[in-house]
């Protein structure tokens, strides 16, 4: 247990810079084993592989989060899921955080729309505004729920989605707690 709590304590910030041999030692201490660094042709990533336990503590798979930092990690099946979702409650209570944070710091908090299920459309359209002219026509309605307009992503690139436009709609999603989907880049409602 007290190597348990020494990874939960000494875990870095999301945002901190881990090599993979770093959270190697890090997920170690968590009580599942040591995982193995394999790299991943597909994505052109390394990953952290830890397939032998089938079972684990829902404390020790926090344990195996955080002290990954943001490092995509590999479980067997039977703990994948439980995994994935310790993190993305994580990953999704600091990324509303941030995106609050910044948008209090530009003086637009208290203008954030709130998503409620049903009305994405006056949501989309009240980030839209929230974040100024560049922003209008950002959404478009795709299969039942919206997402980022196919014409207004390639005005983008010339910012690399960098302009504060850009940023303004990011920040305003992250922080409304609204379902956001960024594989094909749509959430549906």
């Amino acid at each position: 247990m007290a190597l348990l709590l020494f990874g939960m304590q000494q875990s870095p910030p999301i945002h901190e810079l881990l090599s993979p041999e770093l959270a190697v030692e890090r997920m170690s201490q968590c009580g599942l084993g040591r995982p193995k660094v394999h790299y991943d042709r597909d994505f052109k990533i390394e990953v952290l592989v830890l397939r032998r336990p089938v079972r684990a503590r829902d404390d020790q798979l926090a344990c195996l989060d955080k002290a990954s930092g943001y490092l995509e990690v590999r479980l067997s099946l039977a703990l994948q899921w439980r995994f994935n979702a310790i993190r993305d409650a994580r990953l999704i209570a600091y990324f509303r955080e941030k995106g609050r944070a910044w948008l209090a710091a530009h003086g637009l908090i208290d203008r954030l729309p709130e998503h409620r299920a049903g009305e994405s459309a006056a949501f989309v359209q009240g980030i839209e505004q929230l974040c100024g002219p560049e922003a209008r026509g950002a959404f478009r309605a795709i299969d039942g729920g919206y997402g980022f307009s196919p014409e207004w992503l390639k005005r983008q690139q010339a910012h690399q989605f960098a302009n504060e436009a850009g940023i303004c709609l990011t920040y305003a999603l992250m922080a409304s707690g609204s379902p956001l989907g960024f594989v094909g880049n749509e959430a549906k409602p």
